[in-house]
């Protein structure tokens, strides 16, 4: 592409604001929560540190809006998603599963759960998310019967893995990683 006389490439691309959140995920994904800084994420996602007060007003807000990006797109979008499957709720929960181990939804939580230890007011909206993860695998399960205390601890159960399943599978193919979803479906689901 030709530019007027005395125009140059711009050597750092401008980023929206969904895409500073989702290359933000990324970088912690790889490099951890701590210590999160606006030069820290700029630099890794090779733009201006202007480019990220176009967007967020300061650290506070932009972690605020990446809990919340992060709740949004990687566990109300799956839920909506399984919510589209039919079946009836055993299928759902494969399905689940099978959105979360593919799509990689896991992979950010334990670096944004420790945000809050960065800024203890993001605990609300984390907890928030967990709770929500809970309740929508708690009403799953429910429709498949279970009650009280074996209800609490399968749906515990399920979410805890999914949340860990990543780590626990590191190095394993996704392909390995799916064969295990219905010896995992069955172990959480059938009567005891």
């Amino acid at each position: 592409m030709t530019r007027p006389h005395g125009m140059v490439a711009n050597k750092f691309p401008r980023l929206t604001r969904f895409r500073w959140l989702d290359g933000a995920l990324d970088v912690l994904a790889r490099h951890g929560s701590a210590p999160l800084s606006i030069r820290r994420l700029a630099s890794e996602l090779r733009v201006t540190k202007g480019s990220f007060y176009w967007h967020f007003e300061d650290l506070a807000d932009f972690q605020l809006a990446l809990v919340e990006h992060w709740h949004d797109t990687h566990t109300l979008q799956v839920a909506r998603a399984v919510d589209e499957v039919p079946g009836g709720p055993t299928e759902q929960l494969k399905q689940l599963m099978k959105i979360v181990i593919l799509d990689g939804h896991a992979r950010y939580d334990s670096v944004v759960t420790a945000l809050a230890i960065q800024n203890p007011d993001l605990t609300p909206k984390i907890q928030a998310t967990h709770e929500f993860r809970m309740s929508y695998v708690r009403n799953l399960l429910s429709a498949l019967g279970y009650r009280g205390k074996e209800l609490s601890v399968r749906t515990r159960s399920f979410v805890a893995y999914m949340m860990s399943e990543a780590q626990l599978n590191s190095g394993r193919t996704d392909k390995y990683r799916i064969a295990q979803i219905p010896a995992m479906i069955a172990f959480l689901t059938e009567k005891s």
